[in-house]
């Protein structure tokens, strides 16, 4: 598997309140037996093939809505000494990555970045 970053179980829950865990399970049990996810206590890490082609693909688009608001979400429980620790280190790097390469609104981008304790003018 070329290794991407791990990402929090639960952060990908929060990007899926609409598929049943279940469904979920049973998606990312195949994934994995085609070597495209790798499971840990707590964490996922997607191939980078995975990655690229969901980027790419703009298969759903409340995708892309839903990573960002689970992300500005993070930074407000960070904020308020609800996520610390691990949990908050692993969910830092992804969160920079959405701030660093997002082409949506302005306000979006305002909330990723206060999220991710980001400059905004910095990204420009």
């Amino acid at each position: 598997m070329r290794r991407g970053r791990r990402l929090p179980r639960d952060l990908l829950g929060k990007t899926l309140d609409e598929v049943g865990p279940r469904r979920r399970a049973d998606g990312l049990r195949r994934l994995g037996a085609v070597g495209l996810v790798e499971e840990g206590e707590g964490w996922l890490r997607l191939h980078r093939l995975l990655v690229h082609f969901v980027r790419q693909e703009h298969l759903d688009p409340t995708a892309q809505p839903a990573v960002d608001q689970a992300l500005i979400d993070c930074g407000a429980a960070a904020e308020a000494a609800h996520l610390s620790g691990l949990a908050l280190t692993a969910v830092i790097p992804h969160l920079i990555d959405v701030a660093s390469t997002y082409s949506g609104d302005d306000s979006r981008l305002g909330k990723l970045c206060n999220a991710g304790g980001l400059d905004i003018v910095t990204r420009w």
